[in-house]
């Protein structure tokens, strides 16, 4: 909790650190599952240091130690091997190849889970769908991906919230400034704490404003003073 906080937080010098002291208590309980989900975390903030090799080599290691301690016998272990892979693509998505191949074998194994005991669902393999696609410059398919999602069936927060900074990301790369800031409204009412002062929202935020010169994006200053953009 306190690794996810912290990347939350983009303090991931000390993230670094609660995430390792979290897998090894998490190696020390014997409890695959939840080495697994802590390995998770620490290639989450090796990726975010941009260490991309070394996160996707970290975060396949853990699905195929989480197969072979536990053979997948359990649908909460297929669940998170698939969330595992997902993580993988998704840092893997400068190699398209890789990222699709990943993604796809994530599905199966997704689809394979029960669905109704996990919290990793064929939903939020779509929003890793959309990730995908925007890092790998395909707007046009990231904002085809978000078309066939609907946000409110999206039951964690954080998952809506990565929902809506990909298709408001991807609309501005499709050239698209007014769905941009639409989604960047959608993502501020659905889950606040999730845009506001976030780097990712002031940037595009900043990026609007300097090329809203004749005004087609009334509110957007508004809004912009409402997530510290200056």
């Amino acid at each position: 909790m306190a690794t996810q906080l912290l990347i939350k937080l983009h303090d991931d010098g000390i993230a670094w650190s609660t995430a390792d002291r979290a897998v090894q208590a998490a190696r020390a309980s014997g409890d695959p599952l939840i080495t697994a989900e802590a390995t998770r975390l620490a290639a989450t903030v090796l990726r975010r240091g941009r260490h991309h090799d070394g996160a996707q080599r970290l975060v396949l290691q853990a699905a195929y130690q989480l197969d072979a301690d536990t053979g997948l016998t359990d649908s909460r272990e297929t669940a998170l091997y698939g969330q595992l892979l997902a993580a993988a693509a998704y840092t893997a998505a400068t190699h398209r190849d890789t990222a699709w191949t990943l993604l796809g074998e994530a599905e199966d194994a997704v689809h394979r889970a029960d669905l109704g005991a996990n919290p990793f669902k064929p939903l939020d393999l779509a929003v890793y769908k959309i990730s995908v696609a925007r890092v790998l410059g395909d707007y046009g398919a990231a904002v085809d991906y978000a078309r066939r999602v609907d946000p409110t069936r999206i039951t964690a927060a954080e998952r809506r919230a990565r929902y809506w900074e990909d298709t408001a990301l991807a609309l501005h790369g499709r050239g698209r400034p007014a769905g941009a800031f639409q989604a960047l409204l959608a993502a501020e009412h659905d889950t606040p704490q999730e845009v506001r002062y976030r780097p990712w929202a002031q940037h595009l935020t900043q990026a609007l404003m300097s090329a809203d010169t004749r005004g087609g994006l009334p509110g957007i200053r508004d809004f912009a003073q409402r997530i510290g953009v200056a």
